[in-house]
């Protein structure tokens, strides 16, 4: 009769003849006679390299998710908080502590709650939620807003039991688009109501944008002078000087000179243009931009003036 003493489970790496290193489980039990005098050892090694570098892949992903700058969430799929990494702290301004076991509604603002109820049934329905912005609420009460992106989470048997959701705080571009769009507006304004006509056209001479001025003093309306080679404003008294110009633009010389325009209604108009040329970030010619004003009664004077001296 003999009896077993003791087991031993612990891992360890061996090396193969060939000097491979595996990783193993090693199990060791010692066997005792009946007056507890070791008798013999059984051991027994298996291989655990494929679980060793699984629970390597499973720590490099946490510690992608929790030093992740974005908010990586997982939620019950009634709403509770289950996980919550440094990235979601740092956005919505709430400790793990804090938020763990609370439900995600309190992260809506008044405007907008009920909404991320609505989002978790459209999961479930296995509708794509992907980057879609929101807006949020911080521990602070600031609103803030939010891409968010939600994945579905199964068990291993395919069991759909949570949510996994990703969120961008994308506060600063919104708040730039803005100043952006203030921008192009207040500059719109002033172009709009300058006194000059304003003219845009690309590397082809086709007009893409003219000022409401510019047309009104050629007697166009504003439709009728977009996507038209400049070709058709301009007297034959003038084309050479245009193309003259333009190929100086080519080469990012910007120059102001006297241009004789047709009026819609064939009359003349004298201008006075200042251009200016646009490169994109190769280098490559795009167009420019030109300010003309009218001289036409100017013109008229010197005119009038020239016949007297002579």
């Amino acid at each position: 009769m003999f009896k077993e003493g003791f087991v031993s489970d612990y891992a360890l790496e061996i090396q193969h003849i060939n000097g491979k290193i595996t990783s193993v489980l090693y199990n060791a039990s010692v066997y005792m006679d009946e007056s507890g005098e070791v008798i013999g050892v059984f051991a027994a090694a298996r291989d655990i390299t494929q679980l060793k570098k699984a629970d390597e892949m499973i720590q490099e992903l946490a510690n992608a998710v929790e030093s992740s700058d974005n908010a990586i969430i997982t939620e019950s799929l009634d709403g509770i908080i289950a996980s919550w990494n440094m990235g979601a702290k740092k956005i919505y301004g709430y400790s793990a502590e804090e938020i763990l076991g609370k439900n995600v509604s309190i992260l809506e603002p008044d405007t907008l709650k009920g909404e991320i109820k609505q989002l978790i049934e459209k999961t479930k329905k296995e509708e794509k939620i992907q980057h879609y912005e929101t807006l949020r609420l911080k521990k602070d009460d600031t609103v803030i807003n939010i891409s968010i992106t939600l994945s579905s989470i199964f068990d291993s048997s395919g069991k759909f039991v949570a949510i996994y959701c990703i969120g961008r705080d994308v506060t600063e571009g919104k708040e730039a688009e803005e100043k952006i769009r203030e921008s192009e507006e207040k500059y719109r304004n002033i172009v709009e109501t300058a006194s000059e006509g304003i003219l845009i056209i690309d590397d082809e001479a086709v007009v893409t944008y003219a000022n409401r001025k510019l047309m009104d003093m050629l007697g166009y309306f504003l439709e009728e002078g977009i996507g038209r080679p400049i070709w058709g404003f301009i007297s034959e008294q003038s084309m050479d000087t245009v193309k003259l110009n333009l190929e100086k633009n080519r080469q990012g010389i910007n120059d102001s000179y006297e241009l004789k325009l047709i009026s819609k209604d064939g009359s003349s108009l004298w201008t006075l243009i200042s251009t200016k040329a646009f490169f994109n970030k190769d280098g490559k010619f795009v167009g420019s931009l030109s300010m003309l004003t009218d001289i036409t009664e100017r013109k008229k004077v010197e005119e009038m003036l020239k016949l007297k001296l002579e």
